[in-house]
């Protein structure tokens, strides 16, 4: 388990986090994708007991099937957590949805050029449940009692 490398995406989030921290505490090597070189020191702090299984690589874009060509080098398992959260955009599939689907497609055909990765796990997040008027404002929604307001 020590040799092999596991390539997350996301990993400076809530969900990607606590993935980064289970991956480490179960003895697995992590490659961190980040995207400004500024967050390498918050990741490294966040886990200081590993700090010699962790690695990171900038990758500004995602999007990009070419970002992830060294980044994927002897990776073993890759978890694809990160995705565009809905900000100050306002056209939802402009923002939000198609780099969200184009994140994927690109890790996914990179992935083909290394017959090493044995698994891609690929997440969501809740947001992709609200209804897209929660998204883009204006609305309110109750789940389970509670109420998810628009961002």
């Amino acid at each position: 388990m020590a040799d092999l490398l596991i390539f997350i995406t996301g990993s400076t989030g809530f969900i990607g986090s606590h993935v980064v921290d289970a991956t480490l505490k179960a003895g697995y090597r992590v490659r961190l994708s980040i995207r400004k070189p500024e967050q390498e020191q918050a990741v490294r702090q966040r886990y200081p007991e590993y700090a010699s299984k962790i690695e990171t690589v900038v990758i500004p874009d995602i999007s990009k099937q070419e970002s992830f060509k060294k980044a994927l080098e002897n990776v073993t398992y890759i978890f694809h957590l990160a995705s565009p959260m809905p900000g100050n955009g306002s056209d939802i599939r402009t923002d939000y949805v198609n780099p969200a689907v184009q994140g994927t497609e690109a890790i996914l055909y990179a992935a083909l050029d290394f017959p090493q990765i044995r698994k891609v796990i690929i997440t969501s997040s809740v947001l992709a449940l609200l209804p897209v008027d929660v998204l883009i404002g204006g609305k309110e929604v109750s789940v389970k009692g509670k109420v998810a307001r628009s961002l």
